[in-house]
């Protein structure tokens, strides 16, 4: 019974469309330790002989629990052995990750006391915001591993997401249209291919002065090192280790949310392809065909809606850090330009990670604009459509379609307190000029002769006269 389970469990993903494509990320995940499939999931797979007999309620109860009997005490089959291992992995990347995090906020326990001691000029805060958007840098990946674990453990998510996507995806009228897999392909590839190129920079901007205490190495080496000695071989391990996990867990997961974002764009694409191809010129259907593309329309909707109960809190995350952590280093960047203490080293490593901190939020909104948009596309065919010879039925069903699309906003959402779509774009950009500009003036007030340090340095003196 347990090879069956197995059988049946591995042919459902292997055939599925969805997780053909999108297993390169899924390995890739697997290798940072945040993915993994349940073992419940599994198990839930079997057949169950006994569900065509027309027996009693307690026939059926004294079975079911004979049948859960029988697995507790059965032999693991391969898959599950397979997948626990794979969850004890993740649990160990989870594991190091933390450790990493325990690294970094001894170091800022340990620096934070001098820095606060001589806090006089723009230059130390920012010193004292890039420590902080390395912490939230750390947060989000933590909290990000979570979101993806906690999704992987509910049947419901994850695995269920790839499970009903052959169920509820939309299968084309049109005779022309390739299959899905066929056409997705080298989309996929594109996309895996970017987030590969990226994870080895990514590797390579803390493990290289780390590893290498090479000239121009000096500010980054030290940075890795804060309340620590450069020759603990111990600490090395821990950030080489945890910061192996922390890359993938940063890199991967929003490109898995594109590629999942694009294979939910191209079945609403699909589907307002056989809708206009459907519609003549006089703006006619043939009967039935409305509510046919109507409960089409809300299969792929539900499984959006699937999609986005396990992305719309990596969503918020990812926007709401990526927006601090911008603004963060361009502040810096522009606050210690006079620094002669930066090296080469520290410029490249900066604008590569002004790049991730750009590229993450935007792979998020572009991801949600796409399919907000094109969930709403069927809108303009359905205007077409000559209410004046449809029956009555039928144009209740219209209207019914029309205010679907127009009464709701379809899409991802930040954690539903908003849905991604072109407007976000714009408030994101109002929100990042207007604290952007808020932390210069805060620059310009902490300069030497600005009138707040001049006001506090007299303060003190006339408190100190007042003493004597």
């Amino acid at each position: 019974m347990a090879v069956n389970v197995e059988i049946s469990m591995c042919d459902r993903l292997r055939r599925n469309p969805l997780f053909r494509v999108c297993r390169p990320f899924l390995v890739l995940m697997r290798v940072g330790g945040a993915f993994y499939v349940p073992v419940h999931a599994i198990l839930a797979d079997e057949p169950n002989v006994d569900d065509e007999d027309q027996q009693s309620l307690q026939c059926s109860l004294e079975k079911a629990s004979a049948q859960r009997t029988r697995q507790r005490w059965r032999p693991r089959s391969k898959m599950e052995k397979f997948e626990l291992a794979s969850k004890g992995y993740c649990l160990f990347s989870l594991f190091c990750v933390l450790v990493y995090t325990g690294r970094f906020v001894f170091g800022l326990a340990y620096m934070l006391p001098d820095q606060f001691s001589t806090f006089n000029s723009g230059q130390d805060l920012a010193r004292l915001l890039s420590k902080i958007a390395i912490a939230v840098w750390f947060l989000n990946v933590i909290v990000v591993q979570l979101i993806f674990l906690r999704a992987c453990w509910d049947k419901s998510k994850f695995y269920n997401l790839f499970i009903k996507w052959e169920e509820w995806r939309y299968i084309s009228r049109n005779s022309k249209c390739t299959a899905f897999a066929e056409r997705f392909l080298p989309r996929r590839n594109v996309v895996t291919a970017l987030a590969v190129i990226l994870l080895i920079p990514q590797l390579l901007s803390v493990w290289l002065p780390v590893l290498y205490n090479g000239p121009g190495m000096g500010s980054l080496r030290s940075m890795h090192f804060e309340g620590f000695s450069p020759d603990n071989a111990a600490v090395v391990a821990v950030v080489v280790i945890g910061h192996f996990f922390a890359s993938f867990v940063y890199i991967v997961p929003v490109f898995l949310l594109a590629l999942i974002g694009l294979a939910i764009e191209s079945e609403f694409l699909r589907l307002d392809l056989d809708l206009f191809l459907n519609l003549t010129k006089e703006g006619r259907m043939e009967p039935g065909m409305i509510e046919c593309f109507r409960q089409r329309h809300g299969k792929l909707c539900d499984f959006l809606e699937l999609a986005d109960e396990v992305f719309s809190l990596f969503c918020l995350i990812t926007i709401g850090a990526g927006v601090f952590e911008i603004f963060s280093l361009v502040f810096v960047v522009c606050a210690l330009r006079t620094d002669g203490e930066r090296g080469v080293a520290m410029t490249f490593v900066q604008i590569f990670w002004f790049f991730l901190y750009v590229l993450q939020p935007w792979v998020v909104l572009w991801t949600g604009m796409r399919v907000n948009e094109a969930a709403h596309r069927p809108l303009s065919q359905l205007y077409r459509v000559d209410q004046s010879k449809l029956p009555q039925q039928e144009t209740l069903q219209l209207h019914c379609f029309i205010g679907r699309l127009t009464g709701s906003r379809l899409g991802f959402t930040a954690w539903r307190m908003f849905t991604i779509d072109a407007t976000s774009l714009l408030s994101l950009l109002g929100l990042y000029v207007t604290y952007q500009l808020l932390l210069f003036q805060v620059q310009i007030d902490l300069t030497p002769d600005s009138p707040i340090l001049q006001f506090a340095s007299g303060t003190s003196r006339n408190n100190l006269n007042v003493s004597l």
